[in-house]
C-alpha cells in the first residue's frame, strides 16, 4: 500500500493553474515595480476601499506569503493527504474521500492564489489611479468561497464517486 492516491484529471488542471497562478503573482511585482509610486495600497477594508498605504517594497507580499501557502498546502497533498500508508487505519469509505480531499486542497489553494493575483493587480491600478479599490463585492465572495466549498465538498463527497 505504497502507491500514492491518483489525482484526478480536475485537480491535474486546478493544479497546473494553480502554477501559473503563482508564477504571475510573482512576475507581476517584477514587472511593475519601476512604474510604481512611493507609496502603495497595502491593506483594504470590509468595503474593497484601501485604508493602509506602505512603500512600493511592500508589493512583494503578497508573492513572497502566496508562495508559502501555495507550497506548503501542495506539500501537505504529496507527502500527507496522498500517501495511502499514513492512512492505513481509515476504513474504505474513508479513503475513498481522498481524491476528493485532494481536490478541494487543489481548487481552495488556486482560488487563494487568483485571489492574491487579483489584489496585487488592484493595489497596482489603485495607485496608479485606475480604480478605487477590490470592489465592494470580492470579499463577501472570497470568504464564502473559502467556507462554502469545503462543506459542499463533504456532501458530494460522501454521495458520489470521483
Amino acid at each position: 500500500m505504497n502507491e500514492r492516491i491518483r489525482y484526478s484529471a480536475t485537480a491535474k488542471i486546478l493544479e497546473i493553474i494553480g502554477w501559473l497562478a503563482l508564477a504571475v503573482l510573482i512576475l507581476i511585482p517584477a514587472l511593475w515595480y519601476s512604474r510604481l509610486p512611493e507609496q502603495i495600497p497595502t491593506h483594504f477594508g470590509m468595503n474593497g476601499l484601501p485604508d493602509d498605504y506602505s512603500g512600493k517594497a511592500a508589493i512583494w507580499a503578497l508573492p513572497v506569503v502566496g508562495t508559502f501557502l501555495f507550497l506548503g498546502l501542495t506539500a501537505i497533498n504529496l507527502f500527507i493527504v496522498a500517501r495511502p500508508s499514513r492512512h492505513a487505519q481509515l476504513k474504505p469509505h474513508e479513503l475513498a474521500m481522498l481524491p476528493k480531499i485532494i481536490l478541494l486542497m487543489q481548487l481552495l489553494k488556486t482560488l487563494l492564489i487568483l485571489a492574491f493575483v487579483y489584489i496585487i493587480m488592484q493595489a497596482i491600478r489603485v495607485s496608479n489611479g485606475e480604480a478605487t479599490g477590490l470592489g465592494a463585492w470580492f470579499l463577501p465572495v472570497f470568504i464564502g468561497l473559502m467556507f462554502i466549498l469545503p462543506p459542499v465538498f463533504l456532501v458530494w463527497g460522501r454521495r458520489r464517486p470521483l
